[in-house]
């Protein structure tokens, strides 16, 4: 009787321990919060605020706010910026594919214009859609680093991106390190890369900026 008894509490203790180990196997399989609208800001001595985040906004920023939405563009990336004085600036757009999103995402936070559109480098997942972008909205200037001649693409986004920038007559600036692409009331947009000239590696040509307001900085690796 006294065995059988053990017995019976020491498969219980087996059985209450597993259920212990998967409740904790549950409890961290989620990996995290899904894509909830977030944000997040700081306040500086002299009230300046920046703020970051992704979902959607009835208007782009408050006015003296700088804010920054990041665009899910699967693997490439998209950063939609508005300034306090109401300058707006895009860098990449992702693939074509996602040229719903990043329109949507546009009428949704209110975008009538791009002041400043940058094209980081010459890879589909980061200009995919952006030809289209520059023929639907108005855009101020654009950015692009050069490209060394050996290493052109032949992307038809690439080339229907320099052919929409043509057609409207959009100046066209090369983004390289030592570029203030902005600096007004305190904010500073400023790149510091491509370095050189020529790279092995198209990656390695992207515009690297960073944007400062205030004791708050951003940094954009393209």
């Amino acid at each position: 009787m006294r065995k059988q008894l053990l017995a019976a509490l020491t498969a219980l203790c087996v059985l209450l321990g597993c259920a212990v180990i998967f409740t904790g196997c549950g409890k961290g399989s989620g990996g995290g919060e899904s894509a909830k609208p977030s944000s997040s800001s700081q306040q500086s001595s002299s009230k300046q605020s920046a703020s970051s985040g992704s979902g959607k906004a009835d208007t782009g920023s408050k006015q003296g706010d700088l804010t920054v939405y990041y665009l899910d563009v699967g693997q490439g990336d998209s950063e939609l910026i508005f300034l306090p004085d109401g300058t707006t600036i895009l860098i990449d757009c992702g693939e074509i594919d996602f040229i719903q999103t990043i329109t949507k995402a546009l009428k949704d936070y209110g975008v009538k214009k791009i002041d400043i559109l940058i094209a980081t480098h010459p890879h589909s997942d980061h200009i995919g859609c952006m030809a289209t972008v520059v023929r639907n909205f108005y855009i101020g200037e654009v950015y692009m680093p050069r490209i060394a001649d050996n290493m052109t693409p032949t992307l038809v986004c690439y080339e229907k991106l320099l052919e929409a920038i043509d057609k409207k007559n959009i100046p066209l600036h090369t983004g390289k390190a030592g570029i203030v692409a902005y600096d007004k009331n305190g904010v500073k947009l400023e790149f510091f890369g491509p370095k050189r000239s020529y790279y092995e590696w198209m990656n390695d040509y992207s515009i690297v900026a960073k944007l400062t307001y205030g004791d708050t900085a951003f940094l954009f690796m393209g």
